[in-house]
């Protein structure tokens, strides 16, 4: 199950970015500033837990959707979960582009997003705090 959130989320995202990104996790603050301009989506469980075990945080405007963030709880990941997010992301897009950028050694992420049709666009070098680059990606809107 996908919902989008609101402000009663903020725990479970903070808690959600603390497992996926323990090292380079989003504050609660950072969290609530980015949500009050910006959208997410909350992956849960789909047994009688009803667990959030993934999220996608993303900003919107008329021309184009830009993915922040997007995590999946270590015990869950590679059973489709970020798929699936970004496939309900897709369904809100309305002929927009998609953008986001990514580490360029997060090879699993990397190799998700040209399954789905992402392009490299342009590199942002030694972006992380630990000099890695960041290969920024795109996919363009439909147009019908």
């Amino acid at each position: 199950m996908i919902k989008k959130t609101s402000s009663d989320d903020y725990e479970v995202l903070t808690k959600l970015e603390q497992e996926c990104f323990p090292t380079e996790a989003w504050t609660f603050d950072q969290i609530k500033s980015h949500h009050q301009l910006q959208n997410s989506l909350l992956y849960f469980r789909e047994d009688k837990s009803l667990e959030p075990i993934g999220y996608l945080i993303y900003l919107e405007n008329s021309y184009e959707i830009e993915i922040l963030r997007i995590g999946v709880v270590a015990d869950f990941r590679r059973n489709g979960i970020a798929n699936q997010l970004l496939d309900f992301l897709e369904s809100l897009r309305k002929k927009r582009e998609i953008l986001l950028e990514v580490k360029s050694e997060n090879f699993a992420a990397i190799g998700l997003y040209q399954k789905k049709g992402f392009i490299n666009f342009a590199v942002r070098k030694r972006y992380y705090p630990d000099g890695k680059d960041a290969i920024l990606m795109k996919r363009e809107s439909i147009n019908d």
